[in-house]
């Protein structure tokens, strides 16, 4: 994911929607139409709408049926909008040379 600007010349960038869950501040995703998510892991995100800009972290783990969203500001977004994968984050795991 982080070389993908150096070869494309941007970010990642996917629509998706956004599906409340109980959990607060954090939100399940989907992609919209034929747009393809990242496979497991966590990265850092940009959620855009409209003008509206902000950072979260994308969290996709085996076992999960949807990623989720995590941001502070996250519930102030509608259902649609678009996500801009800024960087992986590095797991304590893969850190120490366990996969």
């Amino acid at each position: 994911m982080d070389l993908i600007p150096y070869y494309l010349g941007s970010h990642y960038n996917v629509s998706v929607n956004l599906i409340r869950s109980e959990k607060n501040g954090r939100v399940a995703v989907t992609s919209r139409g034929s747009n393809l998510l990242p496979n497991d892991g966590s990265y850092y995100v940009e959620i855009t709408q409209g003008k509206r800009k902000i950072q979260g972290k994308y969290h996709l783990y085996p076992g999960m049926e949807h990623a989720e969203i995590t941001s502070h500001f996250i519930n102030r977004l509608d259902q649609h909008c678009s996500l801009k994968f800024l960087s992986k984050i590095e797991s304590i795991f893969n850190s120490i040379g366990i996969n």
